[in-house]
């Protein structure tokens, strides 16, 4: 920076050395804007610093004198930060200023661009019609061009078209990955899983194991695998029932034809004993025909008479199979004789009396009463040997065994599952028994409770 003193070259308060030879009319002006000039790049009036700066000259009003001017030089670096940092060229790249008035202020290639020529970006010249050109307008109507060659230009673009290929083609391969990857650890289990249900759907038994690194697919194979050999197992239980139900219709329809063989058996035989005189053989076969025909008959309640019937037709014909004499005696509420029961209850119970430690003139106690309106107790009491808890048990017991070991216990079987099925927790059955005293068993039924 220095003061200028046109009239006589002088120089005042410099804070560098100034070059000798220097002219400042001779320095490229950008613009004249009233009493400021801005100069383009040059050489710096320094002769230690030989950098490109930026300066301006300004006019200083005084009383005495017209010709006195302040010089202000830019730092070089500066200029470097607006011609140079943005070169990605190699070098190649060529800066121009153009003044407002489409002069070339400023050239880095003063052969092609020399300074003074007018520049218009519309009509170029054959000569610079090699360089590609990009300008940025200042606000103060001056602007900075960068020429670069063509052939730098295009082998700059097609560098960076090749980046981007390698990078778009460097993308596909790592897409492709991703997506394989994908495939592999969650399409092609998920896929896997879907072939194993379709084949659990046409009942193929024959399954691969499946393995997974992932946690949550190994999760669901196992728990697949559970599955799928509960459903076969399911199958399969469900084939063994059909069969089983098929074996039963079978059997049933057997005990269907049966009995109606058994019964029109026993008539022609009671009616050859009734035409031969044979009274006793004819009142025993009746008698059985008629416990056969309640005992085989169609299932469904009954009413407690029809038991009771039952009951003395069945009495009647274990009198002429045993060589003991016993009674068998029947006390019945009247009200009682109409309220329906479970069928084939009372003959069971009767029966169990007979088969253990009834002896010669025993008494076999059934009593049937009303327990208010809600129940009725039927009560079988006998005067046999009685039993002990450990052979009610076994006679209670659903061990086959231990059944064949008492020797009975079929009849109560039926009873006590017939009253829990029937009735559940609203009826009671229950065995009292002392050796030497006999035994109780009393059944507690709701009324009006019997399944139809």
């Amino acid at each position: 920076m220095f003061y200028y003193f046109e009239e006589n070259n002088q120089r005042l308060f410099e804070n560098f050395n100034v070059r000798d030879d220097y002219d400042l009319k001779q320095l490229p002006v950008l613009i004249q804007f009233d009493k400021l000039t801005y100069m383009g790049p040059h050489l710096s009036l320094n002769p230690i610093d030989g950098n490109e700066v930026l300066s301006i000259l300004r006019k200083v009003e005084l009383p005495d004198r017209n010709d006195v001017y302040v010089y202000i030089e830019t730092n070089f670096k500066l200029a470097e930060s607006i011609l140079k940092d943005n070169d990605q060229f190699g070098g190649n790249l060529v800066h121009l200023i153009v003044d407002n008035h489409g002069k070339i202020v400023y050239s880095e290639n003063s052969a092609d661009f020399p300074v003074g020529m007018l520049h218009n970006a519309n009509n170029q010249s054959n000569k610079d019609s090699k360089y590609m050109l990009f300008e940025e307008t200042s606000n103060q109507s001056w602007k900075v061009l960068a020429a670069v060659p063509k052939s730098v230009y295009n082998l700059e673009v097609n560098r960076w078209i090749k980046q981007f290929a390698f990078f778009a083609i460097l993308t596909l391969i790592a897409s492709f990955f991703i997506a394989w990857l994908i495939w592999r650890t969650v399409y092609r289990p998920l896929k896997l899983l879907s072939t194993d249900i379709r084949n659990v759907k046409s009942n193929n038994e024959v399954f691969p194991r499946r393995q997974s690194q992932i946690l949550e697919f190994a999760v669901i194979y196992k728990e697949f695998a559970e599955m799928r050999s509960r459903i076969f197992e399911l199958i399969s239980e469900v084939e063994m029932k059909e069969q089983g139900k098929a074996f039963l219709e079978v059997e049933k329809l057997m005990t269907q034809i049966n009995p109606h063989f058994i019964h029109n058996t026993l008539d022609i035989i009671r009616w050859l004993a009734r035409a031969n005189g044979q009274k006793d053989i004819d009142r025993l076969v009746s008698t059985l025909n008629k416990v056969l025909y309640y005992n085989l008959g169609k299932g469904g309640p009954a009413r407690i008479k029809d038991e009771i019937e039952a009951l003395k037709n069945y009495v009647e014909l274990q009198g002429i199979r045993y060589n003991f004499h016993f009674d068998v005696n029947i006390h019945a509420d009247s009200k009682a004789l109409e309220l329906p029961v479970p069928r084939f209850i009372l003959q069971p119970l009767v029966e169990n009396a007979l088969y253990h430690g009834l002896e010669d003139r025993g008494v076999i106690e059934v009593s049937v009463i009303e327990d208010g309106e809600s129940h009725v107790i039927i009560e079988v009491r006998d005067n046999g040997d009685g039993m002990t808890e450990e052979e009610i048990d076994q006679l209670m017991s659903e061990n086959t065994l231990e059944k064949k070991k008492v020797g009975m216990g079929i009849g109560l079987q039926y009873v006590n599952r017939m009253v829990k099925f029937q009735f559940g927790a609203a009826a009671s059955f229950h065995i009292k028994s002392t050796i030497g005293s006999g035994t109780t068993i009393i059944l507690r039924l709701p009324i009006g409770g019997v399944l139809g």
